[in-house]
């Protein structure tokens, strides 16, 4: 979770750098990792922290249907 951001577009900018340091190879294990993220706003998507969640989660599943290494939004 973020704290208040400015934009929408500076937080998925934060988290397109999270998941592409996520991705980077950790030579010393020979371990690569990925990631993917769901993203959610309130008022827009919730306002308690469930609903919230619940709407990230959605988004994530999205963003896993995309490929991976994608973030998305809840919509």
């Amino acid at each position: 979770m973020l704290a208040p951001i400015e934009s929408q577009e500076a937080a998925l900018g934060t988290i397109q750098t999270l998941i592409d340091a996520a991705g980077d190879e950790i030579e010393e294990l020979s371990v690569v990792v990925g990631a993917s993220a769901g993203v959610s706003y309130s008022p827009d998507h919730g306002i308690t922290v469930a609903e919230l969640l619940a709407a990230a989660d959605r988004a994530l599943y999205a963003a896993k249907r995309a490929g991976r290494g994608r973030a998305r939004v809840a919509d």
